[in-house]
């Protein structure tokens, strides 16, 4: 329904707003307007930045339920487009308000919007599941909600991180990129790599690899696709080598192969069908050698603010995605992941500004990122590749998560060193937890003694209040863990 409000003196009284709010921020947004302080424990968004800006980047996502003596009878999801309703009884409705504002047309049962309706509905579910929400800048819980996070552990120094985390990680990663050679590889898992895990490694640590997945340096797609012995045997001895120093269940992963920087497929190479012919012919290769090993596909895409679309040209991700299984029944892609970094680049702050990073900040870019995709097939940003997975039935990797840009805007934030930061997006994480196999801690690259290098979220970080929460949430006591 339309919702008139003005503020003296505000940049937009008179103007339209198409963003979507709720009126459980009004109270907050009062308390904004007169220089109060709000409640303690007070829900909602203040609606004061678009009193400013009516085109101001906003959360486009509303929640409603209706119920009768207690009872909980429906829940409603309202986005800029659509409009879903779930009925406790059974049956729901969908309406598309850009098409059918009178909502004349009940589309739940609409193929065409099938995927749509299944991202709403989970919404409606989460919503409905969800711990009472937490006011907008008040002080984090000091314990967070039982609810797990997804097998964490793997990490840029796999050492210094597990060792930091109590022992508490599951899964490690070398942020190297080994996955050239048998050598590079051998050098790695054997702990002759400074990121390496200490040989012999805990037994219960798993291996995450990442490098030229699936052509390997000095193999054209063509020839991967074509299964060229050579390359079929250069893959069988990077695999070895991995069984050889007791990692016998790897998951090999994918990055960044879209960009031109990192010598991705062409669009003709896709077209062609040699991405998908090199990387089963690379599972195959694998597979006799580590009969569990499993293969993800994880792009340098989601999380800096952009939604980093392939270079080549190929937006449409199931020209990406490796469909099908092998003759044992196991698939040839078994995750699709992304990068994904948190910091104010979501709300068009940079580090020339120079300024102070608020806990409204903070959420607000946190809005931003939660926000649904309507085009989960073509949006590489986080939310994109959530939906896709989830349309897929596979679960998702993180190749890499930080908590704020990754690149020339890190430091001047000041964002990352906010345990209420860090606590933000553990909880994304722990919302996704079913749908996330595993996430790779990242911090940023920084100047530490005059020399660009990558920090750290262990007991050297130069950023030492979110390094200690990040151990308070995935060390041995989390109350995170199941």
């Amino acid at each position: 329904m339309p919702f008139v409000i003005a503020a003296p003196g505000a940049k937009g009284n008179g103007h339209p707003c198409n963003h979507v709010v709720e009126d459980l921020g009004l109270y907050r947004t009062l308390c904004e307007l007169c220089g109060l302080p709000p409640p303690a424990g007070l829900e909602g968004k203040s609606l004061a930045p678009l009193l400013n800006d009516p085109a101001a980047s906003w959360d486009d996502t509303a929640f409603s339920v209706s119920g009768n003596n207690g009872k909980l009878l429906g829940t409603a999801v309202r986005t800029d487009r659509f409009r879903y309703v779930e009925y406790e009884s059974g049956g729901a409705m969908l309406f598309d308000e850009s098409s059918d504002p009178a909502e004349m047309k009940n589309l739940a049962d609409d193929p065409r919007v099938a995927r749509e309706k299944s991202e709403l509905a989970r919404m409606a579910d989460d919503f409905r599941r969800a711990p009472a929400p937490r006011a907008a800048g008040a002080q984090p819980p000091t314990a967070p909600p039982a609810r797990h996070l997804p097998n964490q552990g793997a990490f840029r120094n796999g050492q210094a991180m597990f060792d930091w985390l109590g022992g508490a990680g599951d899964i490690w990663w070398d942020g190297g990129n080994p996955i050239s050679t048998a050598s590079a590889v051998h050098t790695f898992v054997t702990g002759g790599n400074t990121d390496a895990m200490k040989h012999p490694r805990p037994a219960k640590v798993k291996l995450y690899m990442q490098g030229n997945v699936p052509r390997l340096p000095g193999f054209t797609y063509e020839q991967a696709a074509a299964g060229n012995e050579k390359f079929r045997q250069a893959w069988i001895a990077i695999a070895r080598e991995c069984v050889q120093a007791s990692y016998t269940g790897c998951v090999f992963g994918a990055s960044e192969l879209q960009k031109k920087t990192s010598k991705g497929p062409t669009a003709e190479e896709i077209k062609r069908g040699y991405w998908r012919g090199a990387w089963i012919n690379m599972a195959d290769a694998v597979r006799t050698v580590m009969p569990d090993a499993k293969f993800a596909f994880v792009p340098m895409s989601g999380g800096q603010g952009t939604n980093h679309d392939p270079t080549n040209g190929i937006l449409e991700k199931d020209q990406w995605y490796v469909a099908g299984k092998d003759s044992h029944g196991r698939p040839y892609m078994d995750f699709w992941g992304c990068t994904l970094y948190f910091g104010t680049q979501y709300i068009g702050v940079s580090a020339k500004q120079k300024e102070t990073v608020t806990r409204e900040m903070i959420d607000q870019a946190m809005d931003i990122l939660r926000k649904p995709s309507a085009s989960p097939h073509t949006d590489w940003g986080y939310m994109g590749n959530y939906q896709y997975a989830r349309e897929k039935g596979i679960k998702m990797v993180l190749g890499e998560i930080g908590i704020f840009d990754r690149f020339k805007d890190d430091r001047p934030f000041g964002m990352g060193d906010q345990p209420y930061a860090i606590d933000k997006f553990a909880q994304l994480l722990a919302d996704h937890a079913d749908q996330i196999e595993l996430v790779c801690w990242f911090n940023s690259k920084a100047k530490e003694g005059g020399k660009k290098v990558w920090s750290r979220l262990d007991a050297e970080s130069s950023m030492p209040n979110a390094a200690k929460r990040v151990r308070e949430l995935w060390g041995p006591d989390s109350p995170y863990r199941k």
